[in-house]
């Protein structure tokens, strides 16, 4: 009797590991996400609990390929904002106020307000776009984090498995 108890507790042990992690081992699972453009189809490799490092075009990216691709014109138009905001805060106004100071003492104050015009009109208009352009990068950058971002390498979770029953599982 014990031979037969030990034997059956042996098989549940092997049985019940072969299923531990569940999901598809054979091959890949298609998932469907949804993004702004649509719903679009990723590659799930529940091996190793994220996406397909084979097939995946976004993993051999940068982040910054990735997001150009993703978000397309929006994020163009956020870091053309950005450099033209820093262009005109930190190059363009500098130099009309460099050339502002360099006309009153030579007699010409109107080249002089002129130059102090443009110095205002750069910096105002200049940390708007950028301040601007920031807040649209930073918008997509958080959505970006929140849908395509890493996930945490591993997790314990609590849940219904696939058998039907309860289940603890660590996924790594």
């Amino acid at each position: 009797m014990k031979k037969i108890m030990l034997s059956l507790l042996a098989l549940l042990t092997v049985s019940g590991s072969l299923f531990a992690q569940g999901g598809n081992k054979s091959g890949m699972e298609w998932i469907e996400e949804e993004t702004d453009g649509g719903r679009k189809p990723v590659i799930i490799n529940p091996n190793y609990g994220g996406p397909d490092y084979y097939n995946d075009p976004y993993i051999l990216m940068t982040p910054q390929e990735q997001m150009s691709i993703i978000y397309g014109s929006r994020y163009r138009k956020a870091k053309s904002k950005i450099s033209g905001g820093v262009t005109l805060s930190l190059l363009a106004a500098p130099c009309l106020g460099l050339f502002s100071v360099l006309c009153f003492p030579n007699d010409l104050p109107g080249l002089g307000a002129i130059g102090l015009a443009g110095t205002a009109a750069c910096v105002g208009a200049g940390i708007a776009l950028w301040v601007k352009g920031q807040r649209e990068m930073d918008w997509i950058l958080d959505d970006y984090a929140k849908n395509y971002g890493p996930r945490p390498y591993s997790s314990l979770t609590f849940g219904p498995t696939l058998s039907g029953g309860m289940g603890l599982a660590l996924n790594f």
